[in-house]
């Protein structure tokens, strides 16, 4: 449809009429990150990187994604329905569970729940209603979404962090070590009185002179 509306206009105009048409902030950071300078290319990569995707995949990450820090209450709505739609998930009901669902924010669900919103739309609108559709970000909100992101340690990095800690346990024992062998040289024990020399202080003896002596 793009395609035919747009067929004889120059590449760059096509570029930028298709970056501003495109919504979702999965496509749009794939879009702005891009260097594509024809249409024809832009066409072949876009159809590989988002509608060549198998139902299996879509729906996994459906299911698995979240929204963002930062992401407003729009654009997380945005993402939900573009992957509905690839799904061709019509229903506004059904929408509306993964979408409340990836959330994340303690505030925004409690609004929710006592709002008489049931699509997507409808939560747009009264969290806006509410002024909690840009709300405060709490760190626990985001945590657990971090180790699923976390790649798991190879057996390599896994056997290097061993020999590093086994390498900083004995560097440790051999500086401490080295400290009780420098403290021993400093320190020496009084010796014990038993040990001691014993100190003689002799006189030394008179000399007499033989001439001096008087013989009675």
């Amino acid at each position: 449809m793009f395609e035919d509306n747009t067929e004889g206009f120059p590449d760059r105009s096509r570029l930028f009429v298709f970056r501003q048409k495109i919504k979702g902030r999965e496509t749009e950071c794939w879009s702005n990150n891009s260097s594509i300078k024809s249409f024809r290319t832009l066409k072949v990569r876009f159809h590989n990187q988002f509608l060549s995707r198998t139902a299996a995949k879509l729906w996994e990450l459906l299911e698995t994604t979240n929204r963002e820090r930062g992401e407003s209450v729009e654009e997380w709505g945005d993402r939900v329905s573009d992957l509905c739609e690839s799904l061709d998930y019509p229903s506004p009901q059904m929408r509306y569970q993964p979408f409340r669902r990836g959330l994340r924010n303690k505030r925004m669900l409690a609004t929710l729940d006592a709002s008489p919103a049931c699509d997507i739309p409808e939560a747009c609108e009264w969290l806006m209603f509410k002024d909690t559709h840009r709300p405060v970000e709490e760190e626990d909100e985001f945590s657990d979404g971090v180790p699923a992101k976390k790649k798991a340690e190879s057996p390599v990095t896994a056997s290097v962090d061993a020999l590093a800690q086994q390498l900083q346990t004995f560097m440790e024992q051999q500086l401490q070590w080295q400290q009780q062998q420098l403290a021993q040289r400093q320190w020496q024990p009084p010796r014990s009185p038993r040990n001691r020399v014993p100190m003689v202080n002799a006189t030394a003896p008179t000399v007499v002179d033989p001439s001096r002596l008087s013989l009675g």
